[in-house]
């Protein structure tokens, strides 16, 4: 119509159905596209990309095990939807950008100086439009592939950014793991291994392996000038062979992340010695060999003194005395009677077994073997000191102020939501979270059905995820500091609450028991049948289940049973 000359090419496409890593077919991944002469050029449009997109796939391949430093336990295939908007990248492309997304069948309309080979396409990293629009450049020739293989254990990724332009971006990332790997059934937490520092010219992300197997990372990024939005830069595939020996999990991240950013900048301060967050120090080392005074074999020597040169450890001695070298390892009787009770404790969850569990563990930790094992149980009790905190500030609440909530006929915005939070939390019925007056009821009770022996009992490693979510979608709308204005006796429970969510979204919730969803379903396909005829069928259904089932399976993992199993300590201690 408009006289321009255009022709329609075939090819493959990396689209959403393609999965990060794996090879390139041309059946799975056929396509088409169009190129236009406009200008004495041609260019490239693709009007389907250009106008939709798939948001929310999840491959059935991959299990996210962390994002952004983070717990995920997200297990669920999902083909996502298809979305329609309008992205221009896909408007008279360049080739070199469209490229790597792009392969035609018919060299010719790569329309680049030098060609690249099917090869190449399928071992190109994975790119997208937002790795184009913010200016991102890969600098190390390693990082075009897509497949990365560790060093150690370890990878090392750092993409270049521009420094006018640094201070508005943000970026983030997700890492998943591969559920067909040998070791998958290994439930050990994969959520503090990635550090990722942001500095005014690079991204850099480091990445440690405690267990081989096959991962994928996925960057985020965003320009806060043009959108509010994160959307995807880049994908590798990490494939380790050998994991990295010792690997203990980081700290938890900061919030305004790892190394000197752009909060350091704006407070004008100029890192000097230190110019990034990631320092390793070969030269010193206890590795898996101890050095300790003569006559005292608990008493490591000083780190300061230990010290390795290729194959020869050495100590330099700042003391008196003779210092011998031994060989230690896990499978000692000791070891393994201490690596039981952090076990026991942690399975228990008890605060002060687990402090005590920590505090042998270390004393027979004179070589660093057990250093994985004392940071997971530090980091258990880091937890339960944080949930304790919480409910002491719920159990220490004055009278006068509890009574306060009672008294409201038509409680204040905020009041209300955080009530119903901490009842939902507490699996109280809905019917009864939703009116006012059974929540003033439940606020009423005392003895073994009042509101602050559940609180007391509750236990965030036993609450289902979907109802962590639902109350947090209560007091989503609401901060803290609203909360104070009008009620502090609201604030402590919205701050429990809030506390609690948090746990239970760092764990990913308490499974349901299959016999649960299987009774779930059930119930729900036969209520209109037990409703028509009556009561006394509904007795007499019951009666018969329980006679071919035996004694009714107890729903275990919620705070009802453990609150039928366990007593809570009065001040005086007694039960």
């Amino acid at each position: 119509m408009l006289g321009i000359p255009c022709v329609i090419i075939n090819g493959m496409t990396k689209s959403a159905a393609y999965e990060i890593g794996s090879k390139i077919n041309r059946e799975n991944m056929g396509a088409q596209w169009n190129a236009i002469y406009l200008k004495g050029g041609w260019r490239f449009i693709d009007a389907f990309w250009a106008s939709a997109c798939v948001v929310g796939r999840k491959s059935k391949d991959w299990k996210m095990v962390d994002s952004e430093g983070n717990y995920v336990d997200e297990d669920e295939e999902d083909e996502g939807t298809t979305e329609h908007t309008v992205n221009e990248f896909y408007f008279m492309t360049d080739p070199e950008k469209f490229i790597w997304t792009h392969f035609p069948d018919d060299v010719e309309w790569q329309l680049m100086e030098k060609t690249i080979s099917e090869k190449d396409f399928e071992e190109h990293v994975y790119i997208r439009e937002r790795f184009y629009s913010m200016g991102i450049k890969i600098e190390d020739k390693k990082l075009y592939k897509q497949i990365l293989i560790p060093t150690g254990g370890e990878v090392h990724i750092q993409l270049g950014i521009p420094s006018d332009r640094s201070k508005d971006y943000q970026f983030k990332y997700m890492m998943y793991r591969n559920k067909t790997d040998e070791d998958f059934s290994r439930r050990l937490l994969l959520d503090k291994f990635v550090l990722m520092e942001h500095t005014n010219t690079h991204l850099k992300l480091s990445l440690r392996f405690p267990l081989k197997g096959k991962y994928k990372l996925d960057v985020y990024g965003l320009d806060e000038t043009k959108t509010s939005d994160f959307d995807l830069i880049c994908s590798y595939v990490v494939e380790c062979t050998e994991p990295k020996k010792n690997c203990l999990p980081l700290p938890d991240t900061p919030a305004i992340g790892w190394g000197p950013g752009q909060e350091t900048r704006e407070a004008g301060i100029l890192p000097k010695s230190h110019q990034g967050a990631y320092h390793c120090y070969r030269g010193w080392t206890s590795g898996h060999q101890t050095w300790c005074q003569q006559g005292r074999r608990n008493t490591p020597a000083p780190k300061e003194h230990q010290h390795r040169r290729g194959n020869t450890q050495q100590v330099r001695c700042g003391q008196r005395g003779e210092w011998r070298a031994f060989h230690s390892s896990t499978s000692s009787p000791r070891r393994r009677v201490r690596i039981e009770e952090l076990s026991a404790a942690s399975r228990t969850r008890h605060l002060e077994k687990l402090k005590n569990a920590i505090k042998r563990a270390k004393e027979a930790n004179y070589d660093g073997i057990l250093n994985l094992q004392i940071v997971t149980a530090e980091r258990l009790k880091e937890k339960l000191v944080r949930i304790e905190k919480l409910r002491h500030n719920i159990l220490v609440m004055d009278q006068s102020t509890a009574a306060e909530l009672r008294t409201y006929t038509h409680p204040p915005d905020g009041v209300r939501q955080s009530i119903m939070a901490v009842l939902m939390l507490l699996e109280y019925p809905k019917r009864d979270v939703k009116d006012w007056k059974a929540c003033q009821n439940i606020l009423s009770r005392t003895g073994k059905e009042s509101l602050m022996r559940r609180v007391a009992m509750f236990d965030p490693k036993y609450c289902f995820l979907d109802i962590a979510l639902g109350a947090k979608k209560v007091i989503e709308p609401f901060s803290l500091e609203e909360i104070r204005d009008v009620s502090n006796g609201a604030a402590a429970f919205y701050n429990w609450a809030s506390g609690m969510i948090k746990e239970v979204e760092s764990t990913g919730g308490a499974s349901r028991p299959m016999d649960e969803w299987m009774r779930v379903t059930e119930d729900v396909q036969g209520v209109e049948e037990r409703v028509s005829l009556g009561p006394a069928s509904a007795r007499s259904r019951k009666i018969e289940r329980q006679s071919q089932l035996g004694e009714a399976p107890m729903r275990m993992n919620t705070q009802l049973s453990i609150n039928r199993t366990y007593t809570l300590p009065s001040q005086n201690g007694q039960r």
